[in-house]
């Protein structure tokens, strides 16, 4: 198998930093979000929808709601 070597530049390793701080920042923000979906669902704040098209219903309404606020 042949290798491959490849040389790092000062922008190519500012550009890969900045990746994977950029990286850091979405998994931080997800797993915030992972956690308070997780403690509302502990605290009974959820619904439950007995079809697609209920959830759709739903989903399509809290949109209708926030184009309104904006």
């Amino acid at each position: 198998m042949a290798s491959r070597n490849f040389v790092r530049t000062d922008h190519s390793a500012s550009l890969m930093e900045q990746g994977e701080s950029e990286d850091a920042d979405r998994l931080a923000v997800l797993r915030k979000a992972a956690r308070e979906g997780i403690a509302d669902i502990d605290a009974g704040r959820f619904k439950t929808f007995e079809s697609r098209q209920g959830l759709r219903d739903h989903l399509q309404g809290m949109a209708a709601k926030v184009r309104t606020v904006r």
